[in-house]
């Protein structure tokens, strides 16, 4: 792509000749062929003044050394001026049209050139700092997931430890599985959606060791999920505000959690008995929410709502 965009430009700075010609009466008299690689010799020292000031004069020169960038550019202005003339000390019957006379039009063809890099050059900071920004806070939101999720799982197995339950070494196996997923197998922006589906499953059959008779909990997964793959953590931190919010160890509660998956989609809903008032701003929410503007902008939809006994969250994602 930035390839292509240089090639452009070198291109309109080429057809800049069309617009700046030499004056009609020059005081030197040429042939066809010395004119012909005059404007040779003027684009090819515009193109060098373009690549130079992308990549050497701005980058190294622009930011800290300001003054000396600017006289930077005006020496090889001069230079654009006279290696014509000095060329045409080593030639013998051959005269490239001397800049000296008339220096206009290398001069606007500099110019131009020059100011095109600049704006070439600012063009792909901007989109180099877009990128690392991005990719930085897709990293950061993502390493905030793990530590929110392995605090809340390590709250559950930490009571089963002081009530000596025998279930506990079930949920430290169930952990190890899943941290050997988070650790090893989630670190690319894509995963396995058939892997992400899995770990779903390990974390919904790990919360139902702890639930009573009382908290019903169905897991429905539907759909084939082929070689689709998904953004890691996407659905965790839904249905770990279900079982954050939607389970009473006193009452009787109902959990229905359904992915269904088509050819290029998927589709989650999560539907439970409201026990404590759910937020949708908590950190794992948030955090989803931010994840899936950067990584599914316009490839997504999302509806939290709270009727008067059930928390709903509908979300439909274009794989």
């Amino acid at each position: 792509m930035k390839n292509t965009f240089h090639g452009i430009l070198i291109v309109v700075i080429i057809l800049l000749t069309i617009f700046v010609p030499y004056p009609p009466k020059h005081s030197l008299t040429i042939t066809a062929r010395e004119l012909y690689y005059s404007v040779m010799l003027d684009n090819v020292m515009a193109a060098g003044g373009y690549f130079l000031n992308f990549y050497v004069f701005i980058p190294f020169l622009y930011y800290g050394k300001r003054a000396f960038y600017f006289l930077v550019l005006i020496a090889y202005a001069i230079c654009v001026i006279y290696i014509p003339t000095i060329l045409n000390y080593f030639f013998s019957g051959f005269h490239f049209l001397d800049p000296l006379h008339f220096p206009i039009p290398q001069l606007v063809l500099l110019a131009a050139a020059l100011m095109l890099s600049y704006i070439a050059r600012k063009r792909y900071e901007w989109k180099q700092l877009s990128e690392e920004k991005t990719a930085f806070e897709l990293s950061a939101l993502k390493q905030q997931m793990q530590p929110h999720f392995f605090f809340n799982t390590l709250n559950g197995i930490y009571g089963l430890s002081i009530q000596q339950s025998e279930k506990t070494p079930a949920y430290i196996l169930k952990l190890a599985n899943m941290m050997r997923y988070v650790l090893y197998e989630s670190n690319a922006d894509k995963v396995s959606l058939a892997k992400e589906l899995d770990h779903i499953s390990n974390y919904c059959q790990m919360q139902q060791l702890r639930l009573g008779l009382n908290n019903q909990v169905s897991l429905r997964i539907t759909g084939e999920a082929g070689t689709n793959q998904i953004a890691p953590f996407i659905l965790i931190p839904f249905i770990e505000n279900s079982f954050k919010h939607g389970i009473s160890s006193s009452r009787e509660t109902q959990m229905l959690i359904e992915i269904n998956t088509t050819t290029d989609s998927l589709h989650f809903s999560a539907t439970n008995t409201i026990v404590k008032t759910a937020s949708n701003d908590g950190v794992g929410i948030k955090n989803v929410k931010r994840r899936l503007d950067l990584i599914y902008p316009d490839q997504y939809t999302l509806t939290i709502s709270q009727q008067t006994q059930q928390f709903i969250v509908q979300l439909s994602v274009k794989l």
